[in-house]
């Protein structure tokens, strides 16, 4: 945190995180994970994914590996990630979860880009089926 404000950080918020995901104090357990997976059966994606560590589109079994692997030691593009997403035209975000943060995020994104989307969560039974009546409305 030190490092990050002596370089120009304008915010820093320690996360309250078991484990350094997406940082190279992973390495070790990216190589262990690597040799877990490929033990790992996996299929081609029915529906595309951007992975959060490259921001690209993949849909076959080897590269959602190696993206799962590499994840580990790099850094989230939420940014770009989002940004592909919306190239892509998707404008339904649903966060699942405690919390608005992604949302938030999100919607900082979107006003950048001026761009309008539907931003949902679901984190109990209520918000639950406040998302699913939305969904409904946007399908009809």
């Amino acid at each position: 945190m030190e490092i990050a404000q002596e370089t120009g950080a304008k915010r820093i918020v320690p996360l309250n995180v078991s484990v350094p995901s997406h940082s190279a104090l992973m390495v070790k357990a990216s190589y262990r994970f690597k040799d877990f997976l490929e033990n790992v059966p996996f299929n081609d994606l029915s529906v595309p994914l951007i992975t959060n560590v490259d921001a690209k589109i993949i849909s076959t079994a080897p590269e959602m590996k190696d993206a799962l692997i590499r994840q580990l030691t790099n850094p989230v593009r939420w940014y770009q990630s989002m940004k592909a997403l919306i190239e892509e035209g998707i404008d339904t975000f649903i966060e699942i979860g405690p919390g608005r943060v992604l949302s938030g995020l999100l919607r900082r994104i979107t006003r950048h880009l001026k761009t309008q989307v539907t931003l949902l969560n679901v984190e109990d039974y209520k918000s639950l089926k406040n998302t699913m009546e939305v969904l409904n409305g946007l399908s009809t």
